[in-house]
């Protein structure tokens, strides 16, 4: 061992670096080099950052210096979207070894062949994976955005939207499944934005998840699709279709909401749908998915977003069959239109709302788990084996009860649901068949 590397990997921030982290994970390990589940023993430690709030980018200089102050004389890297914007502050950090822009991530696969100074720069979708960390595995098909909505960071973090080669997307889902992992989650910085060509044919993300579908019911009819987070544009007829065709696809949709005023989605530069657009949608998704999950993002706060603006959005979020939501305080990002616009929000008034907000989808997640416990089956993914942990296809933590050794990690089983824990927020549920 004493020749091996050890390293030692830390991620901030979305799933996609989650799923890129996995890759680096995978390269060093069929190197040769050992994982530590602590820093302290590591050779190398990585951090994969992220920048989409000044938390985030707070906290990758936070862990930077701790792990430099506390282990002496090991090799810092730091990676990922806080780079490309805030590199001149990183590189003030006394003991950084290597700094590495996100959209030259893919040179860690080649570590410990680093030179800053003459990295080329490699495909994005160069990070692959065939194992994951995780009992539900990402399948990252798009990088990127060209959209600019004008609070958000991204587009200058990640870069302009490109999408995945089809077959490599293909590749990796049945290197996936054949592991035994039963749950696969279709994910992408603007799903919206994915376009490739297969088979002489140009596929959205529609096409696409069609096609992971039918692949996946021939080969592993066991197996389910999530869809992860996506923006209201693609609320439309052909979404309509395909979720109806796809009897494998969870019922759980993730909305990128934001806001339901339209004269706030205008000046994020999101007038690309209404609020009217997504209560249509999901009026008629409900006659095709009876039962189903439903998140949302919601951006409190946004300059010159006013008690009108918040109560429209505090309205629709409650009308809505919404059964959990994510809610974000604005926070400026250097570098959007955003970040100088005169009007901004007091700090303790987007703390009032974001707690508003917060409050109404803890009380719709209650009531979304007290209504599953007249559901006559669940199918719930394994998630930890020892403890009994695991989520249901509507997006809900369950909690086995009675005799459940021998579960396999990312296997589905069948299950009854038996009450409801509501400090814990998670459904009781019971193996089918005991």
């Amino acid at each position: 061992m004493e020749n091996k590397k050890r390293f030692y990997i830390l991620t901030l921030g979305c799933k996609i670096n989650q799923y890129e982290s996995e890759s680096i994970r995978e390269s060093w390990l069929r190197k040769g080099f050992v994982e530590m589940r602590d820093p302290s023993g590591a050779d190398v430690i990585l951090i994969n950052s992220c920048a989409v709030t000044h938390m985030a980018v707070h906290d990758t200089k936070k862990y930077a210096r701790r792990f430099i102050r506390e282990n002496p004389g090991k090799e810092i890297i730091v990676t990922g979207c806080a780079i490309p914007r805030f590199e001149k502050e990183i590189r003030q950090i006394n003991g950084i070894g290597h700094i590495i822009p996100q959209r030259k991530k893919s040179a860690l696969l080649y570590y410990p062949n680093l030179n800053e100074d003459n990295l080329d720069e490699v495909s994005d979708f160069s990070l692959e994976i065939s194992d994951y960390f995780r009992a539900r595995p990402l399948i990252k098909v798009q990088d990127g955005c060209s959209h600019y909505c004008r609070y958000c960071i991204v587009p200058l973090t990640r870069g302009p939207s490109r999408s995945r080669d089809v077959d490599s997307i293909l590749a990796e889902v049945d290197r996936i499944l054949a592991k035994g992992f039963r749950e696969i989650i279709i994910s992408g910085i603007n799903l919206m934005e994915f376009r490739n060509t297969y088979m002489d044919r140009e596929l959205d993300i529609w096409d696409l998840i069609f096609l992971i579908s039918k692949y996946t019911t021939r080969d592993y009819p066991d197996a389910r699709i999530r869809i992860s987070s996506i923006d209201p544009g693609l609320l439309h007829d052909k979404a309509l279709d395909i979720l109806e065709r796809c009897s494998n696809i969870a019922p759980h949709l993730h909305i990128s909401v934001q806001s339901a005023s339209e004269k706030v989605l205008k000046r994020m530069g999101r007038s690309h749908y209404s609020p009217l657009d997504i209560e249509i949608f999901l009026r008629r998704l409900s006659n095709i998915w009876p039962v189903f999950g439903l998140g949302c993002d919601i951006l409190t706060g946004f300059p010159g977003e006013d008690e009108g603006d918040f109560r429209l959005t505090y309205e629709f979020c409650k009308n809505m069959p919404f059964t959990y939501g994510h809610v974000f305080k604005y926070s400026k990002r250097p570098g959007t239109p955003a970040a100088n616009y005169p009007d901004q929000v007091d700090k303790d008034v987007k703390q009032k709302r974001s707690s508003i907000l917060r409050e109404l989808f803890l009380d719709k997640k209650k009531r979304f788990i007290k209504s599953l416990i007249s559901t006559n089956q669940l199918n719930v993914v394994v998630e930890d084996p020892k403890k009994g942990i695991g989520m249901c296809e509507y997006y809900i933590i369950c909690k086995l009860q009675g005799e459940f050794t021998g579960l396999r990690k990312g296997s589905i089983i069948k299950c009854i649901p038996r009450g409801e824990d509501l400090e814990a927020m998670n459904l009781i549920v019971e193996m089918m068949g005991n």
